[in-house]
């Protein structure tokens, strides 16, 4: 007997299932964050929107890839790294044991709505622990922490219930062909029983 959920008894094999989608998915979360970092190297130094002609959102780009979080994670960063992909697993754990089963619709928008959990607990504890203030506010950089830290918790969120409902299929179709099996089973038995 093992350890069940509301939602019925864990699927086989649910914890590689998680390991796997949150490793994916936190691979792509970090890819996401490289190419907004380039993009905001690109935006902070546009010659007509530069923060030396006064410009607001050049500013706010300057301040997003100038700012004493990306400097502690830069400093640190194969302990970010290694501390970024053990949270996009747990996480990921998290998903398949709670939020999942719970969840309506297809795994891509299951994973979207569960990746607001995640997204509101690094604005309001992660971001001030590290320096950047409640909603990153501290760094300078306007509403871009909020901006930023959404798309790129809603890419890690997609990607993981997308990976999760993928592998999901393949363990209901064994799941479902298992008790096929056995009602063929019961069945023969039955009758030979007569």
């Amino acid at each position: 007997m093992g350890w069940s959920r509301i939602a019925g008894p864990l699927p086989v094999n649910w914890l590689a299932r998680a390991i796997v989608s949150g490793f994916v998915a936190t691979i792509a979360m970090s890819f996401a964050f490289f190419v907004g970092y380039g993009i905001s190297i690109l935006l902070a130094k546009v010659p007509l929107v530069s923060y030396q002609n006064g410009n607001l959102l050049a500013g706010w780009f300057d301040a997003l890839i100038h700012n004493q979080v990306i400097d502690l994670a830069a400093n640190a960063f194969y302990v970010t790294m290694v501390i970024h992909l053990a949270a996009g697993i747990g996480w990921a754990v998290i998903y398949s044991l709670f939020a999942q089963p719970r969840l309506a619709g297809p795994g891509w928008e299951r994973g979207m709505i569960f990746s607001l959990v995640p997204w509101l607990l690094s604005l309001v504890v992660f971001m001030p622990l590290v320096g950047g203030g409640f909603f990153g506010l501290d760094t300078g950089a306007g509403p871009l922490p909020i901006i930023g830290n959404l798309i790129l918790h809603l890419t890690n969120g997609s990607v993981l219930g997308g990976m999760d409902a993928f592998f999901g299929k393949g363990a209901m179709e064994e799941r479902a062909m298992c008790v096929e099996d056995r009602a063929v089973g019961l069945s023969v038995e039955r009758s030979t029983s007569i």
